[in-house]
């Protein structure tokens, strides 16, 4: 008899979907959102850093209204001086809150850029005392002032006329040496508020570098109201201020007060008739007097030997010790 064929194997059951996974190689694939997640943590906590230093970092005072934006250095954590708040490179554009905004431009503009703050000469009263400021007008005449006027022991002003052939030389001459200096008004007779305009243009042209405008009496802004007027908004509009004779009307200082424009009204003229050294010595006695009862006078003279004179004996003598000789502009913004 023929042999019976061995019967086949059977086949063996599939696994059940359990064990296919238990048998299966464990898969790195669920870690990945993780680590997504981990990476847009830190990436928005960079974009959240990012405008808050640029918030904080500190902003230098410029002359510009709108600081411009620097750009970070690799390793540096600070802008390049003079500079605006750092912007970081690579980060969406932020806009800051209107306060954020109000405070970052209010610590970039300048406090005070008036002339008369940008050109005053620093002045010190640590014992406070009553103030006293003297005007000398150069016209440039004095051979060698230079030398005479530095034996003066204290602070003066000096008065120069734009019209002078070398009053910018003069000015920056003295400006060079520490004083403060103003512009001699010089308005021709019967000039028009037009004119006034057009001299005025030209005088602060030439003299910059001016904390005030001097009239001394012969310019006639005391007693012409329109005049006045056209004077002190050009001084306005510059921040420059206003210093005259008592005269008239005296209509520019009238207008100076109503404009807000600092002005002062002289005191004494010490030597408008000639007058000697002795005399003007007096002069500076009463003068300190009335400053002791009146903080804030001022006095005119011009640059000739019996005036330097009379001031050198007079510093010498201890007799400015009664008072702080200032600068106009410490009287004016007293």
């Amino acid at each position: 008899p023929e042999p019976e064929p061995e019967p086949e194997p059977e086949p063996e059951p599939e696994p059940e979907p359990e064990q296919q996974v238990a048998d299966a190689e464990p898969a790195e694939a669920p870690d990945a959102p993780e680590t997504v997640d981990e990476a847009d943590a830190e990436n928005a906590t960079t974009a959240e850093a990012a405008p808050a230093a640029q918030t904080t970092a500190p902003s230098l005072p410029t002359i510009s209204e709108a600081p411009e934006a620097t750009i970070a250095l690799q390793g540096s954590d600070a802008s390049l001086p003079g500079q605006g708040a750092t912007q970081i490179i690579g980060q969406p554009a932020v806009e800051d809150e209107p306060e954020a905004e109000a405070a970052i431009a209010d610590d970039a503009a300048p406090q005070d850029d008036t002339a008369l703050s940008v050109y005053a000469v620093d002045f010190d009263n640590p014992e406070n005392k009553p103030t006293m400021s003297i005007i000398l007008i150069d016209d440039g005449s004095l051979t060698g002032s230079e030398a005479a006027l530095s034996e003066i022991p204290f602070p003066f002003v000096v008065a120069i006329d734009p019209t002078d052939a070398d009053a910018g030389d003069r000015m920056m001459a003295y400006r060079d040496a520490g004083f403060e200096v103003v512009a001699l008004a010089s308005v021709p007779a019967g000039a028009q508020p037009s004119d006034i305009e057009v001299s005025l243009e030209a005088g602060f042209g030439i003299l910059p570098e001016t904390v005030a405008l001097l009239d001394v009496g012969q310019a006639g802004l005391q007693n012409n109201t329109e005049v006045a007027r056209q004077v002190i908004d050009r001084l306005a509009a510059d921040g420059r201020a206003f210093v005259s004779a008592s005269q008239g009307l005296n209509a520019g200082v009238r207008a100076a007060e109503s404009a807000g424009v600092p002005a002062a009204v002289i005191y004494r003229d010490l030597d408008v008739d000639g007058q000697d050294a002795r005399v003007i010595r007096r002069f500076l006695d009463q003068a300190a007097f009335r400053a002791r009862q009146q903080s804030g006078v001022v006095l005119v003279g011009r640059v000739r030997p019996d005036t330097i004179s009379a001031l050198v004996l007079w510093g010498t003598a201890n007799r400015s010790g009664q008072v702080a000789l200032a600068p106009i502009s410490a009287v004016l913004m007293e």
